[in-house]
């Protein structure tokens, strides 16, 4: 009497065993592809960072010196850029979006470490930081609107890189402040930065015609 039992038990466990093999989840292996990188998110990403770094001098986190550390490898970056559209038709291959990216991380890892460590400069009531933070926003839009060339904003960026040195020189010397006579110099040097914006974007859109 039991034989027909056990027989019953057994083909409802293999029943049983065969449902859990079907609804067992099956392993996956995803794999991530690499959002794809063009030229237009290379232009946000320079565009975002002059505006980070135009920020930092105006709240102060930035200091003249570290503005001119980062301007020199903006202008660098710019540079390159210029150099890789030159040997491809004005054209970037996946390789050279790659590179500029990779310098890119490099440059925004060190704009976040310059506005968060202990070096701060306290605004001269806003006159030349607030100046340098609005060519900062001028060259910004230039990059982002295409009024301004690779070219053209290296040299723009080695000029500002320039003033913002000379500026913390100037500190350097009077415990942090600008003297009358130092703001007189600095603002006559960007007025000279903002003629040769102004100039380099007129000549863009002439040669855009």
């Amino acid at each position: 009497m039991k034989t027909p039992y056990l027989a019953l038990f057994s083909a409802f466990a293999l029943s049983a065993a065969a449902a859990c093999a079907q609804t067992a989840p099956t392993s996956t292996v995803t794999t991530v592809t690499p959002p794809v990188v063009t030229g237009a998110t290379l232009a946000d990403r320079k565009e975002n960072q002059q505006d980070r770094i135009a920020q930092g001098l105006k709240s102060g986190e930035m200091t003249a010196s570290e503005a001119s550390t980062v301007e020199k490898q903006e202008a660098g970056i710019n540079k390159e850029e210029a150099g890789m559209r030159a040997q491809d038709n004005g054209k970037l291959t996946a390789q050279d979006k790659t590179t500029l990216n990779s310098q890119l991380n490099v440059e925004s890892k060190d704009i976040y470490a310059d506005k968060h460590n202990a070096s701060t400069q306290k605004p001269t009531n806003g006159e030349i930081n607030d100046r340098l933070a609005h060519q900062q926003d001028r060259i910004s839009n230039g990059i982002n609107s295409d009024k301004l060339t690779n070219t053209q904003v290296a040299k723009l960026e080695t000029q500002e890189g320039g003033i913002n040195k000379e500026e913390t020189g100037m500190r350097a010397q009077d415990n942090g402040k600008l003297t009358a006579q130092d703001k007189k110099t600095l603002n006559k040097q960007l007025n000279q930065e903002s003629r040769r914006i102004a100039r380099d974007e007129r000549r863009t859109e002439k040669h855009k015609k």
